[in-house]
């Protein structure tokens, strides 16, 4: 007898998985406790330089710095997303969640519709990447920067704007399970 896990290896496909039937027990985070728009704001406030009565402004400042994949030519409409946790003692589980430090939920059980086959996992980014299927083409990167509590993986500040700002413009790849985890040895 086995069971799948996810829908990722070929003999799972089209099959009910693991993931799917236990979706509907896991509790997704309320909306006040999910990463927003006014986040962003906040983080970018938060990271801008505080500017006193004593120091007056330079007259031309520079633009905001953009995320990593925007400094390197990448355009901010993305495909999917992988999440690179193979430096992190992290194994696949059925309850994972992508949290910011001030614990502001990015990704969850709660942001795919019930029953979705919502879990990918990886052993290397090259075979995540070799996922087409799952995240297309055109997918963004982040690594973790540390674990949280039981199932969360912390994203930086930096890394959750970015997650939002291109699921927001790229159609809410997060909603469809677009995600992939990469965990060594899974």
């Amino acid at each position: 007898m086995a069971v799948c896990l996810a829908q990722d290896d070929g003999e799972c496909r089209g099959r009910t998985t693991l993931s799917s039937v236990t979706q509907p027990n896991l509790k997704g985070a309320p909306v006040e406790e999910r990463f927003s728009a006014q986040d962003v704001a906040v983080v970018q406030a938060a990271a801008a330089p505080q500017t006193t009565s004593a120091t007056m402004p330079e007259p031309a400042q520079a633009a905001p710095t953009a995320p990593a994949d925007e400094q390197s030519g990448g355009s901010s409409a993305h495909s999917g997303l992988i999440v690179d946790a193979s430096s992190l003692n992290f194994s696949p589980m059925l309850d994972v969640r992508l949290k910011t430090a001030a614990g502001k939920e990015l990704y969850g059980p709660g942001h795919v519709p019930m029953g979705s086959d919502w879990l990918h996992w990886a052993a290397t980014l090259d075979s995540a990447q070799s996922m087409a299927d799952v995240v297309g083409e055109n997918s963004l990167i982040v690594t973790p920067t540390g674990l949280g509590e039981a199932s969360e993986l912390v994203i930086s500040d930096q890394d959750a704007i970015s997650i939002f700002t291109s699921n927001t413009l790229s159609g809410d790849y997060l909603a469809g399970g677009k995600v992939i985890i990469v965990v060594s040895g899974s």
